[in-house]
């Protein structure tokens, strides 16, 4: 029973710290993707946030990285994917369109 108990929180402490891994990733592209977009490099930018995109689960990031590509497409005139990062951006941060 000890060793089962045991088995079982070396893979919870295993999963806790690949997300947080996953979670550092997320905000190092992130940032990398404000970079580029300050730098008005939007497809470099949009590059980094789909890669954050892809490293995180974490809703409240997953928002801001939706809205970050929508500014980015929105810059190069993308107006289809403008809309639907928007969409993204509010299924993961629904209580910003909260009344």
């Amino acid at each position: 029973m000890r060793s089962l108990i045991a088995v079982s929180l070396i893979l919870i402490l295993n999963c806790v710290f690949l997300e947080a891994a996953d979670a550092a990733t997320a905000e190092s592209l992130f940032h990398e993707g404000q970079n580029f977009y300050k730098q008005k490099n939007y497809r470099g930018a949009l590059e980094c946030f789909k890669k954050a995109r892809d490293a995180t689960s974490l809703n409240h990031a997953l928002g801001k990285i939706y809205g970050s590509m929508a500014l980015c497409y929105e810059a190069l005139e993308d107006y289809d994917n403008v809309v639907a990062s928007y969409k993204k951006a509010a299924e993961y941060l629904p209580m910003i369109l909260a009344p």
